[in-house]
């Protein structure tokens, strides 16, 4: 009988390791992958949707065609992992596992930043592909004024993300002929601006920022967003037209609650094998706590999925 192995989650990291698996074991393993959604939207894109120049359909991949690659595919939520009984609850029915690969991502929250479950003109997520659209709906509407991209929480995804958008609005803007008239500025809490990825990213990164005319203001925590402003601690208030917030991110629920997470709900794996505290359970992607050599968080980004998977 094959060995049945069930990938949770079909973003970069569960479709690296389920293409692997089957190349690599053939008819040896039997495969199933599981996510949510039917369809695969690429982070990158998101970010392109501001700015036009790349629509939501072309950035989407189907999942219900990965049968035709010998991969099973299930769309459904998951609602809880029993490691003892190798068991993953979906939508209500259990599903066995010879083996799980836990590749379940990181999930925006934007309900943890106090003020944006208000629908509040001007201010969107910058995760959210609806909000992306509508952002650049109002860029493209802005005559003057200030837009301010706002990570307002640790961890996310992506980490240059937030400043590709900056330099994206900004294009938009230049090529419009409305950059003079319209303030732009980066916050972030961390002390500079990719942290993880050492000194002299941080300087290329924010010496581009400079010459583009971007403010950027680092140690700058954001506790809850109002009509037109921001709330930062301390009490600053920052008035703006535009806020592309960047929230959170967290694991999913089901994976927390596991018992195979660790601190923060993000699985802790042996850095060579990705193997969890649990042998017949194996993490890749933005789901694992991992370290850089300076003892920095890894960064969750689809490049290291990926390779990951």
């Amino acid at each position: 009988m094959p060995v049945r192995v069930v990938v949770v989650g079909g973003g970069f990291g569960g479709l690296s390791a389920a293409y692997a698996l089957r190349e690599a074991a053939g008819a040896g393993v039997e495969l199933l992958v599981v996510d949510a959604s039917r369809t695969f939207l690429m982070g990158l894109r998101k970010l392109w949707l501001v700015d036009g120049r790349g629509t939501r359909t072309e950035g989407e991949r189907d999942r219900t065609r990965l049968p035709a690659r010998g991969i099973a595919f299930r769309q459904g939520r998951v609602e809880g992992i029993d490691p003892d009984a190798r068991r993953v609850r979906l939508d209500g029915e259990a599903l066995r596992y010879d083996f799980l690969v836990l590749a379940s991502g990181a999930q925006p929250r934007p309900d943890l930043v106090p003020g944006m479950a208000a629908d509040r003109p001007g201010l969107f997520n910058l995760y959210d592909a609806a909000d992306a659209e509508r952002l650049g709906a109002r860029l493209r509407d802005l005559g003057e004024g200030r837009v301010v991209v706002a990570i307002a929480g640790l961890p996310y995804k992506c980490p240059p993300a937030p400043y590709e958008a900056a330099f994206l609005i900004d294009d938009l803007l230049r090529r419009t002929g409305r950059r003079q008239r319209v303030e732009l500025e980066v916050l972030s809490p961390q002390p500079s601006s990719l942290p993880s990825a050492g000194p002299q990213a941080c300087e290329a990164v924010e010496g581009e920022l400079v010459a583009r005319g971007i403010r950027f203001r680092p140690r700058t925590v954001v506790e809850a967003v109002e009509d037109g402003r921001l709330v930062l601690a301390g009490g600053e208030r920052v008035a703006a037209d535009v806020v592309a917030v960047v929230p959170p991110h967290r694991p999913a629920p089901a994976v927390a609650a596991s018992g195979l997470a660790g601190e923060g709900g993000w699985v802790r794996v042996d850095p060579a094998t990705l193997a969890t505290a649990d042998e017949r359970v194996f993490a890749v992607g933005d789901v694992v706590a991992l370290q850089t050599g300076a003892g920095l968080p890894f960064p969750k980004a689809g490049i290291f999925a990926e390779r990951q998977g």
